[in-house]
């Protein structure tokens, strides 16, 4: 969310929150789930057009009862650690937060759960959103090289190399819209930014589908302006087209093409009893 400070008059100051949080990775693995957490809280916040230089965070936490049980206390305790690492390694720390170990009733315990929420001022002429603007432009994708072995956790001095790389495209006016997948991987985020203004896009042939399904945290999908030029970049940074808007309404890849308006139909219609349309 990106909201101006509420002063008298006009400011073009404005305030942004973004949030990270896998719940399957952090069941199943709360020290990697926490640090992914943060990486992909502030990299959201990177692309709605805000500088991780300015970036606070803020964590809210939920836990089964401990019960003197060593098993319960690993579980928060790892998850701690990872956003920990994750602040050492990112420079940004954490000055608030919730915690609460009181997840249990009887039998049944909530999944543990570590939400990172990154939060900044910035200025609004920057702010970026992740909807396609256009047919006919380029789409890149700005991504760490170096993950860790299970390809889940970006490296720190990739990730933050990643940032900055946006964090130029965005300051110079050369990203369009800009976007950082999750845990629906690069498919979901480019299903989206596709939704927003029902436009489409033709991937090249070299992504794969295994590609589109795989976890990109700390990378981004930017649209680009017409005129925009690649920002020069160092080896810890993989960037370069990976394909284009289209005025049809289709997602083209790996020599398929899917029609946008169906995905959309049935994807809104999975909540359509709770919010109608």
């Amino acid at each position: 969310m990106v909201a101006k400070l509420p002063v008298g008059g006009e400011t073009t100051t404005c305030s942004g929150m973004a949030w990270g949080f896998n719940p399957y990775l952090t069941e199943a693995d709360q020290f990697t789930g926490s640090y992914v957490a943060v990486v992909e809280s502030v990299a959201r916040l990177v692309a709605a057009g805000f500088k991780r230089q300015d970036m606070y965070l803020t964590f809210q936490e939920y836990f089964e009862s401990l019960r003197g049980d060593a098993k319960r206390w690993g579980k928060p305790t790892a998850a701690v650690l990872g956003a920990l690492m994750a602040q050492v390694d990112l420079g940004i720390g954490s000055i608030g937060g919730k915690d609460s170990m009181s997840g249990s009733f009887e039998q049944l315990d909530v999944p543990p759960t570590l939400v990172s929420f990154a939060t900044a001022v910035g200025k609004v002429g920057r702010v970026t959103s992740p909807e396609f603007k256009g047919a006919g432009h380029r789409v890149a994708l700005v991504a760490p090289r170096c993950y860790d072995a299970e390809g889940i956790a970006p490296a720190a001095e990739d990730a933050l190399a990643a940032m900055d790389a946006v964090q130029e495209l965005i300051g110079n006016g050369a990203a369009l819209a800009v976007c950082t997948p999750g845990y629906g991987c690069m498919a979901e985020s480019l299903f989206k930014m596709c939704v927003g203004n029902r436009i489409g896009v033709a991937l090249d042939d070299s992504i794969a589908v295994d590609d589109l399904f795989a976890p990109a945290y700390g990378s981004f999908i930017v649209e680009l302006a017409p005129s925009a030029n690649m920002p020069t970049v160092s080896n810890l940074v993989e960037i370069g087209p990976i394909g284009e808007t289209t005025a049809d309404y289709v997602f083209h890849a790996a020599g398929e093409t899917l029609d946008l308006a169906n995905l959309q139909e049935v994807w809104e219609n999975g909540i359509a009893s709770v919010f109608p349309y």
